[in-house]
């Protein structure tokens, strides 16, 4: 496991020093608990990850809290030398892993200006982006109200990716975004699952204030579209040893590679179950 994770951190290490993104900044962080059954199979067991979307005027951005944390040192590591005082990766790898590792890598980057959804998401040693449309959600507005985190809020429904959804949205936040790619409600999405409670992105905390998100859009990744990113994710989660192996054969071996193999597998109930 210390190997592999060795070659992750190399590859982001490469992938930061050659991609430099110009300065962006969020005023607003709003963090989201998602709950989740990962296994279809054993709907019970639960999985959580911290999410958060950083927002401004001209900022939409969602992704795991974890993995910004992480990122955060990383970065700091390769772009200040100076403070590094003789720390070597097995130091870095160590201050990283104070944090937990994200379950979900992607990086879901809405346009304010533009009808666009822009995904950054990573495969092993690659990252893809994909564009889709943002106005592609057909809201239903429904009768109920109720109140989360002293906000008052209204109820939606969607049919979405196979799954049916309710949303619970404050028009009291007049933003109209959310967790994942939901948006376009007159207000910010508190709270959003699907019918089978398989998924649930509650809002757990607001804070305002000034972040700085520069080092989170990659500069480059892979282009695809959605359909084939989905179809690429498939295939890799049926070759993971040879995926593995072509990165460095050396240092993978069948028992990692089995056990990489297993968490892929039971990995098996994705948001959308289907493509719209």
């Amino acid at each position: 496991m210390k190997k592999t994770t060795t070659i992750f951190f190399s590859i982001l290490l490469i992938f930061i020093l050659r991609n430099p993104v110009e300065a962006q900044e969020a005023d607003l962080a709003l963090f989201y608990e998602v709950e989740f059954s990962g296994d279809s199979l054993n709907p019970e067991k639960k999985s959580k990850d911290l999410m958060v979307l950083w927002h401004s005027d001209t900022l939409s951005l969602f992704q795991s809290y974890y993995g910004y944390q992480r990122d955060s040192v990383l970065n700091e590591y390769v772009k200040h030398p100076e403070n590094r005082k003789g720390k070597d990766y097995t130091q870095l790898l160590v201050e990283m892993d104070v944090f937990p590792y994200p379950i979900f890598l992607y990086k879901i980057f809405k346009t304010n200006n533009e009808n666009t959804i822009v995904t950054y998401d990573k495969l092993f040693k690659n990252i893809y982006v994909y564009h889709q449309a943002k106005n592609q959600f057909h809201w239903k507005l429904e009768p109920g109200e109720k109140e989360i985190n002293g906000y008052k809020c209204k109820k939606a429904r969607l049919d979405y990716g196979g799954r049916t959804f309710f949303a619970w949205y404050s028009p009291e936040i007049p933003i109209n975004d959310g967790p994942y790619s939901f948006n376009g409600l007159p207000g910010l999405i508190m709270e959003i699952t699907d019918t089978q409670n398989h998924y649930r992105f509650t809002l757990v905390s607001l804070k305002k204030g000034k972040f700085d998100v520069s080092d989170q859009k990659p500069s480059s990744a892979r282009t695809t579209d959605k359909k084939k990113f989905f179809g690429i994710k498939e295939e890799f989660k049926k070759n993971i040893f040879s995926q593995m192996s072509e990165m460095d054969a050396s240092r993978v071996t069948p028992e990692s590679a089995r056990q990489t193999q297993e968490r892929y597998k039971r990995a098996n109930n994705p948001l959308e179950l289907k493509l719209d």
